[in-house]
């Protein structure tokens, strides 16, 4: 027998029953959650299915054995060595969301046509699959894949750098019940930008906070930030180790790194994939150097930021000068910026699930890192900083 297990955000199912017809014709339902797919006989698939009593896109608690086990598959993935540590926060992050968990089975392999019936299943449901070697899955043992098939992580933490796990939430969950005024205005606007610069969107997502409710963080709390930033990038450009003590010694960067940001900062020998993404954090940080009112404008992100210009905006001042000179701009506009930002996410995100270049020249990596840095400032999730969610 050949099985494997994918999971999902989502609970509605019809999608599933309708490509299970298509491809194998009969189908009958068992149960809720059960199907037998092909000839009554000897049904060519088995799909049988579990979901959380409570569909949320966080584990605030064990409810059921569904969430027991989410509970366990997050803490066994929280201590794989996995050698890319966004790839493991991502990972994680999934895992949180998960509502439904599948199994599909075959007697005694996988159809021939199996594959083809399964990509879009998976594209559909942006699933996390889980899996044995088989036919379809190589690994050699036990392993986590993306929609895609290449490899997140084996039971030793080894995986493809090049594997991509979607993470979306179901607007309802964050949906304010009543969006205010500014709120539909600010989405409008975003809208109205996207349109005039030929980017598509969804009108389905719903707007961020209202300045009249949002909570910011602290502008000390956004400095500290920006300068862990700039040591992490620092580091992941090639810094050597003399003149990143340096760094600290002036601006004492170090005390304000996450988990994350220490285990890069104290490994000697990080792997290439880390160091890039410790560089792309230099994105992040332009994002909050404009918040902080330093650079006079974000501007629109079809290019990375310049790393030079904005440490040289740093580096002639103390880190006292720094934090004086600092200036948290309104909230208005870091949630207009917050806004624009989320859609273009969702272009690229949507790009690259249908295989497209980023419309309009968008650079997807700096649009992520700058998602990234402003859902933290805007606290959208409330997550502390390894964990922020960029869900589009």
């Amino acid at each position: 027998m050949e099985r494997l297990t994918l999971y999902t955000h989502a609970t509605d199912l019809a999608y599933l029953s309708e490509q299970l017809a298509e491809h194998y014709g009969s189908v009958a339902q068992a149960g809720p959650l059960e199907w037998l797919a092909g000839p009554p006989a000897a049904p060519t698939l088995r799909v049988h299915g579990r979901q959380r009593t409570q569909p949320d896109y966080q584990l605030r608690a064990v409810t059921d054995d569904f969430t027991q086990n989410l509970a366990g598959m997050y803490g066994f993935v929280q201590k794989l060595p996995m050698a890319n540590p966004n790839q493991q926060t991502r990972l994680l992050t999934k895992i949180t969301t998960i509502n439904t968990e599948l199994t599909i089975s075959a007697e005694p392999t996988f159809p021939a046509d199996f594959s083809a019936w399964l990509a879009p299943v998976l594209a559909h449901y942006e699933a996390l699959v889980f899996s044995e070697p088989n036919s379809l899955y190589t690994a050699a043992g036990q392993a986590f894949y993306d929609p895609a098939g290449r490899l997140l992580t084996d039971m030793l933490g080894a995986g493809d750098a090049a594997a991509e796990l979607p993470v979306s939430i179901e607007s309802h969950y964050y949906d304010e019940p009543d969006p205010l005024p500014d709120q539909l205005a600010r989405k409008a606007r975003s809208e109205a930008s996207l349109q005039a610069q030929g980017i598509p969107f969804a009108a389905s997502l719903p707007p961020v906070a209202s300045d009249t409710t949002v909570q910011l963080r602290p502008q000390g709390a956004v400095v500290d930030r920006a300068l862990a930033l700039a040591y992490v990038a620092l580091k992941g450009e090639g810094l050597e180790a003399d003149s990143l003590e340096g760094f600290d010694e002036a601006y004492g960067a170090r005390e304000h790194l996450s988990p994350s940001e220490l285990a890069f900062a104290d490994n000697p020998a990080p792997d290439q994939q880390a160091l890039v993404n410790a560089t792309w954090r230099y994105e992040a940080l332009h994002a909050l150097l404009w918040a902080l009112g330093f650079v006079p404008e974000l501007d629109y992100p079809d290019h990375p930021c310049d790393p030079s210009a904005d440490m040289g905006l740093l580096a002639p001042l103390s880190e006292a000068e720094f934090r004086q000179q600092a200036q948290l701009r309104p909230a208005t506009e870091i949630l207009d910026a917050a806004d624009l930002t989320y859609r273009y996410a969702w272009a690229c995100v949507d790009a690259r699930l249908h295989q497209r270049p980023a419309p309009a020249g968008l650079e997807g990596g700096a649009v992520h890192e700058r998602l990234y840095a402003l859902n933290w400032l805007t606290m959208r999730f409330e997550e502390d900083w390894d964990d922020v969610s960029t869900d589009t």
